[in-house]
């Protein structure tokens, strides 16, 4: 590949994307942060976290609504990437290509970095894999010291969507189709597993893979390939992938380093991340770390978890299950199981501890109906049931939401679909769901 162009030698055996040829975008060009009305930044994200003016900082940014000022963003603020730095990076790797002092801290400079995965992201991912990845909201240059509540002064940012470990932040990913023997068969080698715990670390690592396989279609290599870079710390379940602080996005200069190594192909670089979420997930499959969640997050006796889990569900009587989702699915259709555990777990009946791993090994035993709710710019609200071959673009000044219906198969959809819009327009304000028996249907004809 000697004499190859850097678009050859980093698209070699991966099919390029649509806009190789377009313009590329530089540092100048991102979006900058432009809020509704008044702001500023507040204490440090991670409670846990020493904050100093060296470091990258993640911050509440709040905004002003009536007379308070709450917590609406997190914004990522930045230290200065030297030259001095720069010079100290380019004596430990000598560069393959000349590069000047300035380019070299151009490319490895965290903040630009971040901004610029974002910027693709939002230029080029398709609405319907935008879930994968925060919301991003735009950059900050100039931070003045009055901004800030911690005392240090760093004027650059990037602002996204506030995640939280709940389920206003939390994605449904559709049910992946494709077979991994492979990895299936490493998860039966432990031999300790359930059913139902296979289906979930095997659904877990597709989820991830597909966030990876998304990024990587769009030119960018993560670098930083982690556990917690796709759930937040602290938390059990995945949100999004992010912190791109150690990425690379493609353009075709030839760089000095690519996620701080020496340049290589996109497929090599995919091939190791992926390698590293098998990896991953490996390691929580012999942990058991689900099954230790489900002890923990219920508070009964394991012997009561083991059952829910190992022992065969017999005469179940299955009810109709309503989802409230924030983010619209990447399809609507059946949801993964890891991703749509949290939302079962959610709305788990108080006096049955274990419904909700009981309903997730029967999942199959359902059938999905999504229902879009769609709130104008005055108010009002209208309900209507879509799928990914006439799902509409959000209106513009218009607020949509999502209802995940599970319907039991025995049940049939068609005895049931002129109901649904009544049960969810029924739904108390700020709920999370509701489970409804055959009894509790009839009630609503």
């Amino acid at each position: 590949m000697g004499d190859k162009s850097w678009t050859e030698k980093f698209f070699f055996q991966w099919s390029p994307p649509d806009w190789i040829n377009a313009v590329h975008e530089d540092g100048q060009a991102f979006r900058p942060f432009l809020p509704q009305g008044k702001w500023m930044l507040g204490r440090s994200v991670g409670t846990n976290l020493r904050s100093s003016q060296d470091q990258i900082q993640v911050l509440w940014l709040l905004v002003q609504y009536q007379e308070a000022f709450i917590p609406k963003y997190v914004v990522k603020v930045f230290p200065d990437y030297t030259e001095k730095a720069a010079q100290t990076q380019l004596r430990r790797f000598p560069s393959r290509v000349p590069k000047t002092l300035k380019e070299v801290k151009y490319e490895l400079d965290p903040y630009v970095n971040e901004a610029r995965a974002y910027h693709r992201i939002e230029m080029s991912c398709t609405s319907s894999e935008r879930i994968y990845f925060p919301e991003f909201h735009g950059v900050i240059t100039d931070l003045g010291i009055s901004r800030f509540t911690s005392g240090y002064i760093n004027p650059r940012a990037v602002v996204l969507e506030s995640i939280r470990p709940k389920l206003a932040s939390r994605r449904i990913l559709s049910a992946c189709r494709e077979n991994s023997c492979e990895f299936q068969s490493q998860l039966n080698i432990l031999g300790f597993l359930s059913v139902f715990e296979t289906e979930y670390y095997h659904s877990l690592f597709h989820d991830r893979i597909r966030r990876l396989l998304a990024l990587h279609r769009l030119g960018i290599t993560h670098g930083d390939v982690r556990d917690d870079h796709f759930r937040l710390p602290g938390d059990f379940y995945d949100t999004v992938l992010y912190d791109f602080s150690h990425s690379y996005t493609f353009s075709p200069v030839t760089p000095y380093l690519v996620n701080f190594r020496p340049p290589c192909s996109l497929k090599d670089i995919a091939n190791n991340e992926q390698a590293m979420v098998k990896q991953q997930i490996c390691r929580r499959a012999e942990k058991l770390d689900f099954r230790a969640h489900l002890v923990e997050s219920t508070g009964v006796a394991q012997s009561a978890i083991m059952d829910a889990l190992f022992q065969p569900l017999k005469g179940e009587s299955l009810e109709l299950i309503i989802l409230r989702v924030k983010f619209r699915p990447n399809a609507f259709s059946m949801p993964s199981v890891n991703s749509v555990f949290p939302f079962l777990e959610g709305i788990r009946p108080k006096d049955d501890y274990t419904w909700h791993i009981r309903r997730g090994r029967l999942l199959e035993s359902y059938e999905p109906i999504w229902i879009c709710s769609t709130t104008d710019s005055s108010g009002q609200t209208t309900m209507s049931f879509v799928s990914d071959t006439d799902c509409a673009q959000n209106t513009r000044g218009a607020r949509c939401r999502y209802l995940l219906c599970l319907i039991p198969k025995e049940w049939g959809v068609d005895g049931v679909r002129s109901l649904l819009m009544s049960i969810c327009l029924s739904l108390p304000r700020g709920t999370r769901g509701c489970i409804k028996t055959r009894l509790d249907c009839k009630s609503h004809t």
